[in-house]
């Protein structure tokens, strides 16, 4: 395990070799990528760009994804691959 000192090391390195690194997940705060993040395993960042279009229109905050039956959040992201499961782990997620 790193410790603090060796993670900015390598924080520091990656933004030199990195410097315009940028995330192509849209999101507007780091509960919505946390959950971009999830949705995109398996799948492109243009389809889940294109779910998540309408899915943070529905599901504002974590207890939004938590107030629905699992069965509803899985329709909203049917469309991805592995959307039962990554229903589950919104859920899961959303609870901490």
């Amino acid at each position: 395990m790193l410790n603090l000192k060796q993670i900015r090391y390598c924080l520091d390195v990656m933004t030199e070799m990195f410097p315009n690194a940028a995330c192509e997940l849209v999101h507007d705060n780091p509960f919505e990528l946390l959950v971009a993040v999830v949705l995109s395993a398996q799948a492109t960042d243009e389809h889940v760009n294109k779910v998540t279009k309408d899915l943070f229109k529905k599901y504002k905050t974590p207890y939004d994804y938590i107030s629905v039956p699992l069965e509803e959040l899985q329709q909203d992201i049917k469309s991805i691959g592995l959307f039962r499961n990554k229903a589950k782990n919104i859920q899961k997620l959303s609870e901490t």
